[in-house]
């Protein structure tokens, strides 16, 4: 799991800073032991393009399949990332596919890509049940003292979230 340390899709970078974002990670993989925690952008600096720290990870491990996870409100946007097209022969996109998740939504994100960068493609649909929002829905939820928002996060993550107070209303 890789924290970025900028983000070029998100305008607001102030809401978490890098170290609590990262400090957040290597929580959730000390609970998670088939992840690993990975810091590379954080070191690296700047905008975090994927398909830098693809290259870079892909340099490490020259003989391994590379599987990108990411959330699908970012898979909706993936047609838009810098160098796409080079991503999309590097690595197999891995989404996960929520309850509120229709085929309207796949087609619509599919209907982005030019023909032939959707003919290369390689993509897998995870259906998870467990997770009922996306990380920014959990966010906003935080912020709005929902409750429940808490339930739906790791529990040492959650207690590192409320121990700094992150994302709470000022």
């Amino acid at each position: 799991m890789i924290p970025a340390a900028c983000s070029p899709h998100k305008s607001d970078q102030s809401a978490t800073s890098p170290e609590h974002r990262w400090e957040m990670v290597r929580r959730f993989c000390q609970a998670n032991l088939w992840l690993h925690p990975d810091d590379r952008e954080l070191r690296r600096g700047g905008l975090s393009y994927t398909i830098d720290t693809v290259e870079d990870v892909q340099r490490q491990y020259p003989d391994d399949e590379l599987l990108l996870l990411i959330g699908l409100d970012s898979l909706s946007g993936l047609a838009s990332w810098w160098r796409v097209h080079d991503l999309l022969k590097m690595v197999t996109v891995v989404t996960v596919w929520r309850d509120d998740t229709s085929c309207e939504d796949v087609e619509a994100w599919l209907s982005a890509f030019e023909p032939h960068e959707a003919q290369q493609l390689r993509a897998h649909l995870l259906t998870v049940s467990a997770v009922p929002a996306s990380s920014t829905e959990i966010r906003r939820a935080l912020r709005a003292g929902v409750p429940t928002a808490e339930d739906w996060l790791d529990p040492l993550v959650a207690r590192y979230i409320t121990e700094q107070r992150l994302y709470r209303s000022p």
